[in-house]
């Protein structure tokens, strides 16, 4: 009888700091018996637009590329089947902790609106990844206070209708231009 051995490879893709959520992972399969047999890291764009201006095309497109050049790297390293620890710009397990509590009050459905230029498309709704969004009379309503605060559904919107507070107007949206089609 063969025993297979799984082979873990984690990555992750960050826009300011993967935090430490390649270790909170270790931990998780390592307490299943598994061992993981590299970490990697990805900056990308940040989109997380209530702080980060995407309004720059030319500096995002770099972003980009740099990304792509990063992604390269990394399927390298898996096919040459090199284990370590390759993520940069991690944070320690406690200063991550920390941050979670106090980002918690961010995460709040409450700080999203809707503007006069929302059509009803649905766009958000189908691609929420936690179904915090219900279409009421042609509009995006949250029912879930809390989310993941991915935005997708802000960078997705055709005509940028939703908004988190007044902060995210001037900052555009972000597609991966890799991304060809869309829910």
């Amino acid at each position: 009888m063969k025993i297979k051995i799984l082979t873990f490879f984690l990555i992750a893709t960050f826009g300011t700091s993967p935090g430490y959520c390649c270790g909170y992972l270790t931990d998780l399969i390592e307490s299943k018996g598994f061992n993981v047999s590299a970490k990697f890291s990805i900056l990308m764009v940040d989109t997380w637009t209530p702080v980060f201006n995407l309004s720059d095309k030319d500096k995002i497109n770099k972003k980009t590329l740099n990304s792509d050049r990063q992604i390269e790297d990394v399927i390298s390293k898996i096919a040459s089947k090199n284990q370590g620890d390759f993520v940069k710009r991690k944070l320690p397990k406690f200063a991550c902790d920390i941050f979670r509590k106090i980002s918690k009050s961010s995460r709040k459905t409450g700080h999203l609106h809707i503007d006069e230029k929302c059509s009803g498309c649905g766009l958000c709704k189908n691609n929420c990844p936690v179904d915090a969004i219900e279409l009421q009379m042609k509009k995006p309503v949250w029912i879930k206070n809390e989310c993941v605060m991915c935005l997708r559904y802000l960078h997705l919107c055709p005509n940028f209708a939703i908004q988190y507070d007044n902060r995210t107007k001037n900052h555009g949206q972000y597609l991966n231009p890799h991304i060809d089609s869309l829910d």
